[in-house]
């Protein structure tokens, strides 16, 4: 008898203690699924790409934020910030345009910002002569976009390589740096990307 009740004392304290652990594994903290990491998103790669707003010069919507469109096609998309003037973008979109962004696996976008919307508007024909690659002027000042993000005062252009939202791979340009060799190389890594390729993180 008395090892009867020994062995029930020892079951009953084991009990006692899965209790109590478990009691304090509730008290921990869980993320509800509304929360997000605060350094989730960012101009990086295995960042997610920023929300950020354009008023289209082609295409069929007005507006719109590109990463969030490219997201919601569950596609892949490239997308370029340039604080160049209107030559460069063209540059940029007409470069794009030929080199794999077909507006459905791939899409493409270029955003320019600080450029005068009377500037980008004086090229209308040039915009909608572009076959997939949406030309936009970002909203608000270059610096909230770029320096309160991180990126030095001398990048004048960013190119983002997505998978909807999350950047595989990115690619930045001072005033000068932005060569027709370096265009070119672009539009070969565009063309592998659209291909379903992996191409140079950064």
């Amino acid at each position: 008898m008395l090892h009867s009740h020994k062995l029930k004392s020892i079951l009953s304290a084991i009990a006692m203690l899965a209790v109590v652990s478990t009691l304090r594994a509730d008290d921990t903290p869980k993320p509800t699924a509304s929360e997000k990491p605060k350094d989730e998103y960012g101009l990086a790669v295995g960042k997610k790409m920023p929300f950020h707003v354009a008023d289209f010069l082609n295409g069929r919507y007005r507006e719109g934020c590109p990463s969030v469109m490219v997201s919601n096609g569950k596609s892949r998309g490239i997308i370029v910030w340039t604080r160049a003037d209107v030559a460069t973008v063209k540059r940029l979109a007409t470069s794009l345009d030929a080199n794999g962004v077909d507006g459905e696996k791939l899409r493409g976008f270029v955003v320019a910002y600080d450029v005068a919307s009377s500037d980008l508007t004086e090229h209308k024909e040039a915009w909608s002569g572009l076959k997939h690659v949406i030309v936009g002027k970002g909203r608000g000042a270059a610096k909230d976009q770029y320096e309160k993000r991180g990126v030095e005062a001398k990048v004048q252009t960013l190119v983002f390589f997505l998978d909807r939202k999350d950047i595989l791979a990115m690619r930045s340009f001072g005033a000068e740096e932005l060569t027709d060799a370096k265009l070119a190389e672009i539009a070969a890594d565009t063309a592998k990307f659209a291909a379903g390729e992996a191409v140079r993180k950064e």
